[in-house]
């Protein structure tokens, strides 16, 4: 699924179109089928799995950077339109040590 780290231009669009599907369509369709019944109970809690790269760009990674940067716009998006009841978060990981 994910490339080599590489320059845009170097990328190959089944690879894009890809990354973009798993990590932004996925969280879209899951939240879009949830959320009727959350906004009907006026109760619910949506929590998205981001990265640190949501919040920074990644040299040679804008496939998945891209991906992430949108994962957070859909999530504020989300919390915004649902926000009397629902709330709506994003966890952005990063790089941790192994001890």
């Amino acid at each position: 699924m994910a490339q080599k780290p590489k320059p845009v231009v170097n990328y190959r669009d089944d690879n894009w179109e890809t990354m973009l599907y798993v990590n932004l369509t996925v969280s879209y369709l899951f939240s879009k089928k949830v959320s009727p019944s959350m906004i009907a109970r006026k109760y619910g809690c949506i929590i998205m799995t981001a990265s640190v790269n949501s919040k920074i760009g990644l040299a040679h990674g804008a496939e998945y950077a891209g991906s992430r940067h949108g994962l957070l716009g859909l999530m504020r998006t989300s919390a915004m339109e649902t926000a009397q009841g629902i709330t709506v978060n994003a966890i952005c990981p990063g790089l941790s040590e192994r001890r």
